[in-house]
């Protein structure tokens, strides 16, 4: 059995726990019981924000509707990343869901981000080059520093800010760093590692 087959089986098999019908499901997902009936026979597979929205409905966590298998990829942990504090330091292994969307890990050096992310959170990291919206978070490279801000697009630089009120705005011209100022990835998920 594929892995389109597999997570059909397991929706309907949610499905049926929860005696809902394929056009109940189809209503709590917003498209229409035909496409339910094609993802759990396996003639189509769902992307990824259908899947958490199924998963959702189901009060489940995703990887229940994916092939255990396949519920699982390693992606490497590049660095550390803080403001004005040096990168790619390491590399190991980190385990992520495989639907995480994640292309590398970050780990967060540094307050400037908390409450969000604290010292030692490992940041999962989709690479783009660009934000999607002003204020994502997103990881930025400075000339030779990396940090994980707020940003926000200007003609000649970038504003970054920090979630943490005792760091300042910052504001970085594309001049001062040779242009060598980008973004090389947006924050789809942290892990936090907590020791007693």
């Amino acid at each position: 059995m594929d892995s389109k087959a597999k997570i059909g089986k397991n929706i309907k098999s949610y499905r049926d726990l929860r005696n809902m019908t394929q056009l109940q499901l189809a209503e709590e997902v917003g498209c229409s019981a035909s496409t339910i009936a094609m993802y759990e026979t396996g003639q189509r597979e769902p992307d990824f924000d259908t899947l958490e929205t199924i998963a959702d409905v189901f009060n489940i966590g995703i990887c229940e509707l994916v092939p255990h298998k396949a519920a699982h990829k390693i992606i490497r942990l590049i660095g550390s990343a803080a403001a004005g504090e040096p990168i790619f330091d390491e590399e190991v292994d980190v385990y992520v869901d495989v639907l995480s969307r994640a292309d590398f890990a970050i780990k967060v050096k540094g307050d400037s981000m908390q409450p969000t992310f604290y010292n030692g959170d490992i940041l999962l990291i989709r690479s783009q080059p660009d934000i999607d919206y002003d204020g994502q978070t997103a990881v930025v490279v400075l000339g030779d520093e990396c940090c994980v801000k707020h940003v926000y697009r200007q003609p000649d630089g970038l504003l970054l800010t920090s979630d943490n009120s005792a760091y300042h705005p910052m504001f970085k011209r594309y001049a001062d760093y040779d242009n060598n100022i980008r973004v090389i990835g947006k924050i789809v998920g942290f892990t936090r590692l907590y020791s007693e």
